[in-house]
C-alpha cells in the first residue's frame, strides 16, 4: 500500500484527496504524507470555490469575501482530510508560488490513530 501521494490536479487536490480518505484504510501508527498543490485560487478569487472543498468544509460559495477564507477552507479541508482517514496531523509544510496563479504547495505528515 502506498504511504505518500502527490495530489496535482491543475485545480484543487481535494475531491482526489477525498477519494483516497474513502478507500485508504490507515493503520494505527502509521505514517501518511500528502503533496497538495492547492491550484484553485484562481476560482476563489471569482468566488467559485470547487466542490470538494465546500463539501469537506460546509462553506457555501458565493459568499462575498470568498478569497479572504481561502487559508482557513484549506486548513479545514486536510483536518477533515484527516478525520476521514483516522489520522492526526503531525507535521505540515507551505510554501505560496509566485506567480499570479495564487497555487498553494502543502506538505503534510499525518499518523494513525486507528
Amino acid at each position: 500500500a502506498f504511504n505518500v501521494f502527490d495530489l496535482d490536479s491543475y485545480g484543487s487536490p481535494f475531491e482526489c484527496a477525498i477519494i483516497i480518505a474513502a478507500r485508504r484504510k490507515v493503520q494505527r501508527e502509521e505514517p501518511i504524507g500528502l503533496v497538495l498543490t492547492c491550484g484553485e485560487g484562481i476560482a476563489i478569487k471569482a468566488g467559485a470555490v470547487p466542490h470538494a472543498l465546500t463539501e469537506l468544509t460546509g462553506f457555501r460559495p458565493g459568499l462575498p469575501g470568498t478569497n479572504k477564507h481561502r487559508g482557513w477552507l484549506i486548513d479545514r479541508a486536510i483536518s477533515n482530510i484527516a478525520k476521514r482517514m483516522r489520522c492526526t496531523q503531525v507535521k505540515r509544510w507551505e510554501a505560496a508560488g509566485r506567480t499570479g496563479a495564487a497555487v498553494i504547495y502543502i506538505g503534510v505528515l499525518l499518523r494513525g490513530f486507528g
